[in-house]
């Protein structure tokens, strides 16, 4: 069974907000530790006021559907209030590498229309005044507000805001230097992150935050249908206003669902600083191979021709199955989103040894697509179906999308 962060990150990422944060409260800035050695002291690890997820900030998943914090890119390295845990040796800030100033290299702040209210996937919301589309506001109005929940499919996930969130990124004119920027660096955060704090990541668990999704009071959930009950069901649930506890749930062929809501932590009321998404990048290196080895791997993508395209085109009047069709299977583990789009350049492109991409080349490929961005299920026979356009720099052996002219047929350099 999959667990209610899981759920609820892979309903609400198809959005196209980027990665959705089960707490989007700011985060308390200790790293847990296995066993912290004798030559890290008591001092490196104590917490510090909590931290915002912004834009610059290197994340890492952690427990229960949670990320933390390892440095901010684009805050100063003696700043102890944003670098509790110091910076990685030899880093540079984001703006001086690009030669900006921080004011420069982010947007002004944008209202988000579309997540005010309510947000939901695979579910309709009923009240007893009837059914509640997506962006009216239902729990915030009330003290305890009485709600069903229908749904055909197995799982589903909702979002509840009482003030329109607000979007703040890096400009995208900028996001070329971002890539080289985590070309140069990013060999330094893994050393920080394994060599200081003994964290056991791989190079694609580090999210580079490009910008965030965030607001003042949010509720948020997910459900999932017990395994023993046919398709379809009914879920009533009392849900907490966004200013109490109460909550007292019932339901009928479905698993209650686990809400929760804040802020859990804010730096001052009302704060805008509850990250509900956060658009960002990541880096992954190939493994290490003998030059005999990538000869064949070309080799073999010559020789696969037009059959290269792993999706196989289905029979004219073949019903196919909706992008955004989500299907439950206990125990099964889908790869994150980018992690799928980085496997997918280093499969097509035998002449890259590192892949750079990010949640918003995920909505720029889907974004012309009828049916959406899919799900992680359908990610990879998606992106076989559409090849988009892959380009190598040739120095740097880094591969990367090229969507600035669009789609085209040829994913080759």
């Amino acid at each position: 069974m999959k667990l209610p962060w899981d759920i609820y990150r892979e309903h609400m990422e198809v959005l196209g907000y980027g990665l959705p944060l089960w707490d989007p409260s700011p985060l308390e800035a200790q790293i847990s530790k296995p066993s912290p050695p004798p030559a890290v002291t008591t001092e490196e690890i104590s917490a510090s006021p909590p931290l915002e997820i912004i834009a610059g900030s290197v994340l890492y998943p952690v427990s229960r559907g949670r990320f933390d914090i390892l440095f901010n890119a684009m805050k100063l390295g003696d700043d102890q209030a944003w670098q509790p845990r110091g910076v990685p040796d030899d880093s540079q800030a984001l703006q001086e590498f690009a030669g900006t100033t921080e004011r420069r290299l982010l947007s002004a702040p944008t209202l988000v229309e579309d997540l005010q209210g309510l947000t939901s996937s695979n579910v309709v919301v009923k009240t007893t005044g009837g059914e509640v589309t997506d962006g009216a506001p239902i729990f915030a109005a009330t003290t305890g507000g009485s709600i069903d929940l229908h749904s055909q499919a197995s799982s589903g996930a909702f979002l509840e805001t009482v003030d329109t969130p607000t979007s703040v990124s890096i400009h995208p004119q900028l996001f070329a230097r971002v890539q080289s920027y985590m070309l140069k660096y990013h060999a330094g955060w893994m050393r920080m992150a394994t060599s200081k704090y003994y964290l056991l990541l791989r190079d694609e668990d580090l999210y580079f935050v490009l910008g965030t999704v965030t607001t003042t009071r949010w509720l948020i959930g997910s459900y999932v249908r017990e395994s023993n009950v046919a398709r379809g069901g009914h879920l009533h649930s009392i849900l907490p206003n966004l200013m109490s506890n109460r909550r007292d749930v019932t339901c009928a062929h479905y698993e209650a669902p686990t809400v929760h809501h804040g802020p859990i932590c804010a730096t001052s009321p009302m704060s805008n600083n509850q990250c509900l998404f956060a658009h960002y990048a990541k880096l992954k290196r190939r493994p290490a191979r003998p030059a005999v080895k990538r000869l064949w791997h070309k080799i073999r993508l010559r020789l696969r021709g037009v059959a290269r395209s792993i999706f196989v085109p289905q029979p004219k009047g073949h019903s196919q199955p909706s992008g955004r069709q989500y299907v439950v299977q206990s125990g099964q583990l889908v790869k994150e989103p980018v992690n799928i789009l980085l496997e997918y350049i280093l499969e097509e492109q035998p002449d890259a040894d590192i892949a750079i991409a990010s949640s918003l080349d995920i909505v720029e490929i889907f974004k012309a697509c009828d049916t959406g961005i899919p799900y992680r299920e359908n990610l990879r026979s998606a992106l076989a179906a559409l090849r988009p356009r892959i380009q190598v720099d040739r120095a740097t052996r880094v591969g990367s999308l090229h969507l600035s002219n669009g789609l085209i047929p040829d994913s080759t350099v």
